[in-house]
């Protein structure tokens, strides 16, 4: 059963003294003080520093912090000079060639293991290439009997089919 409507309304009311006031006030002021140290947490986060950082450096012109969005031009710069002094090194091959990815010469054994996986590959597709031409002939793909037997014959380690 629900419980019925009050027929008067009641109001309490504290009054603090002085001394009450007295003691409270810290706990207040505590209070307020942890509300201002958040708020300046918020604002001395990394990421708005960072970005604060780089705003001063981009109107002031003064470097305050290296490696600021603002140093972009210098360090872009920095590696156009050096790559222009080292160019000669690495030839045609650019950057993959400093990297060690450049197209080295490939030794024949190299060349003849990729030539048979790119006729694998090709056979799988119903098609021949050949090596010297690169052209494509139709021709029937062969039966594997197994996982392995694909591998091995790419690997140009096993030519039994079947």
């Amino acid at each position: 059963m629900p419980r019925r409507k009050p027929d008067t309304v009641e109001t309490v009311r504290f009054e603090l003294g002085g001394w009450e006031r007295e003691h409270l006030a810290p706990v207040f002021a505590s209070q307020a003080l942890d509300k201002y140290s958040e708020a300046l947490g918020y604002l001395l986060d990394w990421q708005k520093l960072y970005l604060g950082i780089t705003v001063i450096e981009v109107m002031t012109g003064v470097e305050i912090l290296w490696g600021t969005p603002n140093d972009l031009q210098d360090v872009v710069g920095s590696l156009k000079d050096w790559w222009q002094a080292n160019k000669d090194e690495y030839g045609g091959e650019g950057i993959l060639g400093w990297l060690g990815l450049g197209s080295t010469p490939q030794t024949p054994e190299q060349i003849a293991r990729r030539d048979a996986t790119a006729q694998l590959y090709a056979s799988a597709f119903g098609v021949t290439i050949d090596p010297s031409t690169t052209t494509a002939e139709p021709v029937e793909a062969p039966v594997y009997s197994s996982p392995a037997d694909v591998w091995a014959q790419a690997f140009g380690v096993y030519s039994g089919q079947g």
